[in-house]
């Protein structure tokens, strides 16, 4: 018997093969499945989250995983801050503003989509 790792297999058994859609549980972004790759090893092209396969979010609540609704949030280390704005800039939620000279989440806007964390100059963004 052959194994091929898994791919276009979803690993929680729900066997949805090699077609459909990875989506975004943040913006609903979609995008076509690319057999042998694992949605959640995607980022999505619209705000950078992690996609997941079409279909999992139903799966990922009935076997109590965390699921999609628990979101996380930038972090800003203000020591490591220099208030270049450039965070500010590539927020596509408009969740970062500028306190004091420094940038600051604003928590309730924050999707995790990490657009932040990529732009930041100095690593200042977890």
């Amino acid at each position: 018997m052959r194994f091929n790792n898994g791919a276009g297999i979803n690993r929680s058994g729900s066997g949805l093969g090699g077609g459909g859609f990875c989506i975004c549980p943040e913006c609903n972004t979609q995008v076509k499945h690319q057999q042998g790759k694992p949605c959640y090893k995607q980022s999505c092209p619209n705000c950078g989250s992690p996609m997941i396969r079409e279909g999992t979010q139903s799966i990922q609540q009935e076997s109590n995983q965390p699921s999609s609704s628990k979101r996380r949030i930038a972090s800003i280390d203000l020591e490591k801050c220099i208030g270049c704005g450039d965070c500010l800039s590539s927020c596509p939620f408009d969740a970062i503003e500028m306190r004091d000279g420094l940038a600051h989440v604003i928590e309730d806007k924050c999707k995790g989509c990490m657009a932040c964390r990529r732009s930041c100059p100095v690593q200042a963004i977890s």
